[in-house]
């Protein structure tokens, strides 16, 4: 979400299983958004933010920070909290205390002690600083003035939980293999909640309509709405007492729909291959060997612009032939 600006921008990807659990979704600003998943007994509240750079104001960091708190005071309190994303804000290797484990990375700067600040004024950890890892799993950016010789990284990203559910999470580091086109390393943090599936009725058949094209079902359809109509139409004509609007929807409604359900049932596929294809895979491979190399810095921004073509020509293929089976 980036509102009307095109400026800034956060998101929330889910998989297909935790959606089937979102209830409620927030973009607040810019900067800060809320998802809400249903979770046994409670909710689980997300929220994802994107703090300003070194270079901004005091101010518009503060409006941030009162962002994330008028999200959080829609939750309630026997609900979990997590904030996550990019503070620009650097914790450092500090003492640790009820809210900030052992394992920071660099030294604090100003940043640092207003997110330290936030974390007290709402009890939440940061998960990141908890474990003892080594370095290379702790740094979440790296500034591109950064190489051999002259190591420029540090740690400016966290997940922060609510403090009372800290047992929760059993690990949290960075996979800075992981390719993710960006200058910050991939932060992952697991944390053991049990999800509750929400129940959204559904009470819609599919029905494939492109069966009809088949001359037989065709004619077997046509023959039983037929049947069924006449047998509606000629009890209404024969009743003494005509029948109410009613019942006689109802009645057609089920004379169209048991025959199209019957023949026309939508049959559930297996999942549909997406659009990726070997050849784009073997390009991100070569891709990650020149990145892990840190060699060739010309030829990994020609298979850059070479994997981006490719997958734009693989998606327009894979939609081209997915509208045409439809």
């Amino acid at each position: 979400y980036s509102n009307s600006s095109n400026y800034h921008g956060v998101a929330i990807a889910v998989d297909v299983d935790v959606s089937k659990t979102v209830k409620h979704f927030l973009p607040l600003s810019n900067r800060v958004v809320l998802l809400q998943l249903n979770a046994q007994g409670r909710h689980l509240n997300i929220i994802q933010a994107y703090a300003p750079t070194l270079d901004k104001e005091d101010g518009e960091v503060e409006e941030f920070y009162k962002d994330i708190d008028t999200v959080m005071k829609l939750t309630k309190s026997r609900d979990v909290n997590i904030v996550l994303g990019d503070f620009n804000a650097k914790i450092g290797e500090s003492p640790k205390n009820d809210f900030i484990g052992s394992f920071g990375l660099g030294e604090r700067n100003d940043r640092g002690d207003r997110l330290l600040l936030f974390c007290e004024e709402n009890r939440m950890v940061l998960t990141n600083t908890l474990f003892k890892l080594p370095k290379r799993r702790l740094y979440t950016w790296r500034s591109p003035r950064d190489k051999p010789g002259n190591i420029v990284r540090n740690q400016i990203d966290f997940i922060m939980i609510d403090q009372r559910y800290k047992n929760a999470v059993k690990s949290a580091k960075t996979y800075p293999g992981a390719y993710i086109g960006s200058d910050h390393n991939m932060l992952v943090a697991e944390i053991h909640i049990k999800l509750k599936k929400l129940v959204r009725p559904n009470n819609q058949t599919q029905l494939d309509v492109k069966k009809l094209n088949d001359i037989s079902i065709k004619r077997v359809v046509s023959r039983e709405l037929n049947n069924k109509l006449d047998n509606i139409i000629t009890v209404n004509n024969t009743s003494d007492t005509p029948q109410p609007v009613e019942e006689t929807w109802q009645s057609f409604k089920a004379a169209i729909l048991e025959p199209c359900i019957k023949h026309l049932k939508r049959m559930k596929s297996k999942k549909e291959k997406d659009w990726m294809t070997d050849k784009i895979l073997k390009l991100m491979e070569e891709r990650q060997e020149l990145r892990s190399s840190n060699a060739d810095k010309k030829r990994y921004k020609e298979l850059q612009n070479r994997i981006r073509y490719e997958c734009r020509q693989a998606k327009e293929h894979w939609l081209k032939m997915k509208s045409h089976d439809r």
